[in-house]
């Protein structure tokens, strides 16, 4: 009997972390759909459509690394600025990042990322280019969280997360966010 109330109980918190989540904020008119590119090994996922001014939460398996990008409703599926993540990786944090690499010219699509409950923890930027995204592959900019909830902005408005050069956080190369994780590229700002 105590052996089945122990089961029960380890499947219920497996159920709990079983997944995370993602709140797409769109903070414009425009309709977009959200096209997400998996790291090998994770499962892939479906597009998704936010309305303009709209927000829609997406679930995302335990443990997924991979990215996403937005595009204009109805409009080719053409990669931009990505929100990158690895989640419940290394030390049980999350990674994540925004990345202007593929295509910096991007500036309607992902803006900012940042766990729920920690908006100063962000990555990326509400005017780009900015200083909190990732431009070259050798940049040191992967923010990490023990989050499993997150905020992805998209399009033109405005978000009051800023990050300041004050904050005492760690950030991480990008292999972080590629589930590379090597203690050698963890330093403080």
């Amino acid at each position: 009997m105590l052996f089945t109330k122990s089961l029960a109980i380890l499947a219920s918190a497996a159920m709990v972390s079983a997944y995370n989540t993602v709140t797409f904020v769109n903070q414009d008119h425009l309709d977009r759909t959200i096209h997400f590119d998996v790291n090998p090994g994770h499962p892939n996922l479906p597009s998704v459509d936010v309305l303009g001014h709209q927000n829609v939460t997406y679930t995302i398996p335990y443990k997924w690394t991979g990215n996403w990008f937005s595009n204009m409703k109805g409009t080719p599926r053409t990669p931009g600025m990505l929100g990158e993540v690895c989640f419940n990786s290394w030390g049980d944090l999350t990674y994540f990042d925004v990345s202007a690499i593929v295509n910096p010219n991007d500036h309607v699509g992902v803006k900012k990322i940042w766990p729920v409950g920690n908006p100063e923890n962000n990555s990326g930027c509400d005017d780009f280019p900015c200083n909190n995204a990732y431009y070259q592959p050798d940049d040191v900019q992967t923010k990490a969280d023990q989050a499993t909830d997150f905020i992805c902005t998209l399009g033109t408005g405005y978000t009051h997360p800023t990050r300041s050069v004050d904050i005492d956080a760690p950030i991480f190369a990008r292999d972080s966010v590629e589930g590379k994780w090597i203690s050698r590229h963890a330093r403080r700002i």
